[in-house]
């Protein structure tokens, strides 16, 4: 499958993904800053979100929005009491080995004021999942969440976790990691009373003060796969994503 040149499209303060099996969306602005999954090898998908971003970003006012190959990126203003500018970046990308979709988080984050607080969260989830997380990359040590042994992440994890959202009944696990340099904490939300489940987790960013003049940027892996392997895929794509060196934005 030979991916499209350009695969995001703009249209007002959306941005349109369009890539393998995949179709989705960028709420930019106008509401919660999301990433909106559509469709799955043709097949309509509803409520499954990720890379939804927590306050203060909601309170941001955007400033610009445009792509750039397979980047879309938006830039947001400084805008009281945070005084923070934050720039995002989604890339997209096509991993034809895996036959995967990576949708690659950049947020970046200064400011003018002698001192800032740029903390921020970063949430994913759906409906009908099974939660599967492994500390080490490696397809072999994961482990599912259950209620019976819901693991020390039910409350709140200190070491970076590579998650797998598995999705059977659609045909796609979604697998989700922080770059462990910039990995904080993270929590995980269960509702088990409907068919599947319904699981989320939640990451914090940037949870030291802030200087004038400093930059700080955040890197997020995304992955969206189908159900064949996808857990030995999922640990390969995040091996590879830790071994990336810093991406250059501007």
């Amino acid at each position: 499958m030979t991916p499209p040149l350009a695969p995001w499209k703009l249209e007002k303060h959306v941005g349109h993904l369009a890539l393998g099996p995949l179709a989705g969306r960028v709420q930019i602005e106008g509401g919660v800053v999301s990433f909106r999954l559509d469709a799955w090898q043709g097949r309509p998908q509803d409520r499954f979100d990720v890379f939804v971003l927590g306050a203060p970003l909601a309170q941001w006012k955007l400033e610009e929005a445009y792509v750039r190959g397979s980047d879309l990126v938006a830039t947001y203003a400084k805008t009281p009491p945070y005084h923070v500018a934050p720039q995002a970046y989604w890339r997209a990308t096509w991993i034809a080995e895996w036959e995967a979709v990576k949708l690659e988080l950049v947020l970046s984050v200064q400011t003018d004021l002698l001192d800032s607080q740029p903390r921020c969260t970063i949430e994913s989830g759906g409906q009908a999942t099974s939660l599967w997380m492994a500390g080490e990359f490696d397809g072999s040590a994961f482990r599912e969440w259950s209620t019976a042994a819901p693991t020390s992440a039910g409350a709140g994890d200190a070491s970076p976790q590579l998650y797998v959202l598995r999705n059977e009944q659609a045909g796609f696990s979604y697998a989700e990691l922080v770059h462990p340099m910039d990995f904080v904490a993270a929590s995980i939300d269960a509702d088990l009373g409907t068919t599947g489940g319904i699981f989320s987790v939640r990451s914090t960013l940037f949870p030291e003060r802030l200087e004038k003049g400093v930059i700080r940027r955040a890197r997020v892996g995304g992955w969206f796969l189908p159900l064949e392997n996808d857990l030995a895929a999922a640990a390969a794509l995040a091996q590879a994503f830790v071994g990336e060196p810093l991406p250059l934005t501007t």
